[in-house]
């Protein structure tokens, strides 16, 4: 199994109409491809970290990550 997370800051507003906007386009999309599994939307809340939003997901393994 592979764990394959994104840390991202967006130009919208957190909890603007623009943010949730990315956010449901951004889970209808990559849930549609077969080999994501467990997809997750996260909230950075630490100070340390200027990145505001993360995505995790889950592979099978090293083929279904490269396909």
């Amino acid at each position: 199994m592979i764990r394959h997370t994104v840390a991202f800051s967006l130009i919208h507003e957190p909890g603007s109409s623009g943010e949730r906007e990315f956010l449901d386009a951004a889970v209808a999309t990559l849930t549609a491809i077969p080999v994501v599994q467990d997809f997750r939307v996260s909230r950075q809340i630490s100070q340390k970290s200027p990145l505001g939003l993360q995505f995790e997901m889950t592979f099978d393994g090293a083929e279904a990550f490269s396909s």
